[in-house]
């Protein structure tokens, strides 16, 4: 961004004013913990069903001794949620270390009409 543009973001934050400000950034650290909120829920979905598919997996390869399509699927698609869940954690974690820098990008990336 250039000083100009910079300066036309504080201009607009300005023109909200106090009150309309204040209750902004109380929906935006709102809007980070719902985000944070959805972010763990996936996690949790993501980890118990990629256990239970490569439990399944493993399982039925113990008690059937060979590897057919159905075990590969279901371990293939247990490691990969299980992975998943590890990569929404990543994302989350910004959320959960810093919520208010967090909810600076939002405000300033909606104040910028990029958001």
């Amino acid at each position: 961004m250039d000083p100009e543009q910079v300066q036309d973001l504080i201009d607009k934050l300005f023109e909200i004013g106090g009150a309309v400000a204040s209750k902004g950034w109380e929906l935006a650290i709102r809007q980070v913990y719902v985000d944070l909120s959805i972010m763990i829920i996936w996690t949790v979905i993501c980890l118990i069903v990629g256990i239970i598919l490569l439990s399944l997996g493993i399982r039925r390869y113990m008690t059937e001794k060979y590897f057919d399509d159905n075990v590969g699927v279901c371990i293939c698609f247990g490691v990969v949620l299980i992975v998943v869940s590890f990569v929404v954690v990543s994302f989350a974690m910004p959320n959960i270390i810093n919520p208010e820098w967090v909810a600076v990008q939002k405000l300033l990336l909606t104040v910028s009409g990029n958001g």
